[in-house]
């Protein structure tokens, strides 16, 4: 990590949509430090983290699957932290699971006035798979989007190359470690078609 910000996104969550690239994209070239989570508007806020927005666009508060929330913009699972979120994190006390929370950590930079946010388009699809019918339906949404989109859908590497964050090298040393000689076949194919 070093010096660099991080983004940080839960296994259980899925976006799709092509505008989610370049929201990403677009809050990370104007990210100022501190802390950025991503909300998206949701008809069921009691099952997820909420944020509650004052009338000038700030974060005023975050409430962890409140009763009655004070708004539809639930916590996705996806987070943008400055470099400085391990000292953050280490200055936490572990919560009655004995376990760092995501929420607490968000919470110490809504404190210290450093927490930002970004509320995602009704253009992107986000599911949280963290029940067996959620899961049910992110396969459903993975199976429409692969066959809609392309036949390199959800392959994180060969988004990262054709964006230049990975170079061919650094794509090809990923290859030699994958154990799944057909994910490794399509990743030699992003290589080579490129190559072209």
């Amino acid at each position: 990590m070093g010096d660099q910000p991080v983004t940080l996104i839960l296994g259980d969550n899925l976006f799709i949509g092509e505008e989610m690239s370049a929201a990403i994209t677009g809050s990370l070239e104007t990210f100022s430090g501190g802390a950025q989570i991503y909300l998206k508007a949701v008809p069921d806020p009691e099952r997820f983290g909420v944020a509650e927005i004052s009338q000038d666009g700030t974060i005023t508060g975050i409430a962890e699957k409140p009763a009655a929330p004070r708004s539809n913009l639930a916590i996705t699972g996806l987070y943008t932290y400055s470099p400085d979120v391990v000292s953050v994190a280490e200055r936490l006390p572990r919560s009655n699971r004995n376990e760092l929370e995501i929420t607490d950590i968000n919470v110490a930079y809504l404190g210290a006035g450093t927490l930002r946010h970004l509320v995602i388009s009704n253009g992107v699809q986000w599911i949280d798979a963290g029940t067996p019918d959620a899961l049910v339906a992110a396969s459903l949404a993975i199976q429409t989007a692969s066959r809609e989109q392309s036949s390199e859908f959800g392959y994180v590497e060969i988004a990262a190359y054709r964006r230049g964050y990975l170079t061919q090298e650094s794509l090809l040393a990923i290859v030699d470690q994958t154990p799944s000689e057909l994910y490794a076949d399509r990743l030699r194919s992003a290589v080579a078609n490129t190559a072209r």
